[in-house]
């Protein structure tokens, strides 16, 4: 991974896309873009395999907006990351098939309160200003209220789709959680915080 992010920056400082100044920022950027690739193409490939393709798709469908706008933990390793992720998406999908929809929502719905509250989560390496929180705040926002909407209109109609929307907003917001004590114990240890999930990795 870390090989072929060199040779992809390396080239593009070659042909003066990047500025050599630029280049860790690209290079944790085009990191993250291809950790994102490759967990997301295997997590389809296993759904794929194992026939519950259906479940994954929707789940990744409303996991990632979640993830990307709201943030949440990352580990420090891509191939940490890469094992969390697979265990994370196998899980819900275990559980999307085991528990009753109603179960699900009853779930989700502190998750809702969690990411309705404390989202967005800045990570480390990608701190933004006020400005920027206030925006990822009005989105994910409006994500937590349309995903917990549509799992209550889509219970009955389509107990897939509302379990998916349950499960992600309940996975999204323990992530959330996650990189907040990782944040809070960094700053008691002095470092940096390290904080899953697919999306980005």
């Amino acid at each position: 991974m870390n090989r072929t992010v060199d040779r992809l920056l390396a080239l593009l400082v070659a042909r003066g896309a990047v500025r050599i100044e630029e280049a860790d920022t690209y290079r944790y950027g085009l990191s993250l873009l291809l950790s994102f690739i490759m967990n997301t193409l295997t997590i389809l490939l296993l759904g794929f395999v194992t026939g519950y393709i259906k479940t994954v798709g929707f789940i990744l469908l409303f996991y990632i907006p979640l993830q990307s706008f709201g943030g949440g933990y990352h580990a420090n390793t891509h191939l940490r990351c890469y094992i969390i992720t697979l265990g994370v998406i196998t899980l819900s999908v275990i559980v999307v098939h085991t528990l009753p929809p109603v179960w699900l929502l009853a779930v989700s719905i502190p998750g809702c309160i969690i990411l309705f509250l404390l989202a967005p989560v800045e990570h480390a390496n990608a701190p933004f200003n006020a400005q920027f929180a206030a925006r990822m705040r009005k989105i994910v926002r409006s994500l937590t209220v349309l995903f917990l909407a549509a799992s209550l209109v889509t219970k009955r109609s389509c107990p897939l789709i509302a379990s998916c929307l349950s499960v992600s907003l309940a996975m999204s917001a323990v992530s959330l959680a996650a990189a907040l004590l990782a944040k809070r114990c960094a700053k008691r240890k002095g470092g940096n915080e390290n904080g899953i999930l697919p999306a980005d990795g």
